[in-house]
Parts: C-alpha cells; structure tokens; sequence
C-alpha cells in the first residue's frame, strides 16, 4: 500500500506477514503501522458507545492513573471495523498540543478513525514526557490504552498507529522496537 501522509506524520500500512513499518521525517515526527492480519477486535458488535470528544483513564506500568482524549466519529457504526491512530505529545505539552497536529482533522480521518491523544507525566528531571523504555510505565500505559478502546470499539488491528513530535516521536520510536510485533 502507498504511505498516506497526514500532516507531519507519514502512514504506511503495514504489507501482510510483517509486523511495523515506521517513518521519521525531518521535522522530527514519526509513524507506525501495527499490522495484525487486519482482524476485528472484541469491541466489535457492542452498541451504545460514547462517540464524540471525550477523556478516558487507566494505569500505566507504575500504577499511576494517566488520562487520554479520545476522538470517536458520530455516528459510530459498532459492525465496521475503524483505524486506530495514538498520537503523542512532544516535551512539556498536553493532549491539547498533541489534538492540535491536526490529525484527526486530515480529509476523511474524522469518519474512519478512532483518535487517541495521550498525557505525558513528568519522567525523571527531563519534565512532562514519555518513559521510553520497553520495561518503562508508558510502554504499559500505552497497552492499556490499546486494550481498553479494542474492548469497546470496533478496530481493524490492521490499522493501528502511532504519531508523535518531539519526545512523543521518540516514544514512537520504542513502540516500533518493544511492540513491533503487534
């Protein structure tokens, strides 16, 4: 398939039998296609989901309750299976700063995805960020997220991505290495 780029992230779905393609740009940006056979998640077939703009929240790898914004088109159709894209902040910013890439605002996104916009927490003395480590809470974290929105929501685990700017990009990074295989 042909990468789709959507601001300053590139999508490149992932060709079948392999498991993450990633591109990183010069404007210090990254994106990853997680590739599972484009099987339908659990989510599938539950009606009465909240659609619209709203904040969910779980555990990261610390047991620290973390927020997350999610984007979910109205109308939801819980029988078709949608893209899944997490896009994370850079350093010190928000789920706000990350909303504000404008992803879920590229031509036909809105209607065919599912938008996840995580908040970073201060990681050591480097400020509000992201544990990049494939052992670290935010690798959990990021887990977690992807559990709890299979299990509501209807996904094509084909389509699941991740973007990022900055350390948001760089957490990216160790997606593609801690859980390429997904």
């Amino acid at each position: 398939a042909s990468p789709v780029a959507v601001g300053p992230a590139t999508y490149l779905p992932a060709p079948a039998n392999q498991s993450a393609t990633v591109s990183a740009g010069a404007t210090d940006t990254a994106a990853i296609a997680y590739s599972a056979g484009g099987t339908r998640s659990a989510g599938c077939g539950l009606g009465g989901k909240q659609t619209g703009d709203f904040h969910l929240s779980t555990t990261d790898g610390n047991g620290t309750t973390r927020d997350f914004e999610v984007i979910v088109p109205s109308p939801y159709d819980p029988s078709t299976p949608l893209a899944l894209a997490f896009v994370f902040h850079g350093a010190g910013g928000t789920e706000a700063s990350a909303k504000s890439f404008g992803l879920q605002n590229a031509p036909g996104a809105a209607t065919a995805g599912i938008f996840v916009f995580p908040q970073g927490i201060t990681y050591q003395a480097f400020g509000v960020g992201w544990d990049d480590s494939c052992g670290g809470r935010d690798v959990v974290f990021f887990d977690k997220m992807l559990a709890a929105i299979e299990s509501s929501y209807c996904i094509d685990a084909g389509r699941v991505f991740a973007g990022g700017f900055s350390w948001g990009c760089d957490f990216v990074t160790a997606l593609t290495c801690c859980r390429g295989e997904r």
